[in-house]
């Protein structure tokens, strides 16, 4: 009851910044929060399941979740990331996207934590062209 007791009814998603800045505060906020969600049957069956087959397959899995403030975007979100995680995944966490700098850092910043800590000689490049 402890746990459920601290849980906020809107869930704060870090800036994009936070990841690069504070990646474990912002680890350790995030698996409180996907510690104590309860996922609705729907989520499982229709996002985490068919993303892990495509992920498994080594296909891309392109998306977004969309909508109004306080529907559980992130709290779902978080959860996703966080089942990612166990299944040995390297996930970006949720972040504020305002822009693609936004987005750039957040990849980078984090990406590149997370192999120097599973895989050291690894590192993170991310090219992007655009038409």
């Amino acid at each position: 009851m402890e746990r459920l007791e601290q849980l906020q009814p809107i869930v704060t998603t870090a800036r994009a910044q936070e990841l690069g800045e504070t990646p474990e505060q912002v680890r350790n906020n995030y698996e409180f929060i996907a510690s104590v969600f309860y996922p609705m049957e729907s989520v499982k069956r229709d996002l985490r399941d068919p993303m892990l087959r495509r992920l498994t397959n080594n296909k891309p899995v392109l998306g977004y979740v969309s909508g109004d403030y306080g529907y559980g975007k992130t709290a779902t979100m978080i959860w996703l990331w966080h089942e990612l995680e166990q299944e040995g995944f390297v996930a970006v966490p949720p972040f504020l996207f305002y822009s693609w700098d936004d987005l750039m850092l957040a990849a980078t910043k984090w990406l590149s934590l997370e192999l120097a800590e599973k895989r050291p000689g690894l590192c993170c490049v991310i090219l992007i062209a655009m038409g």
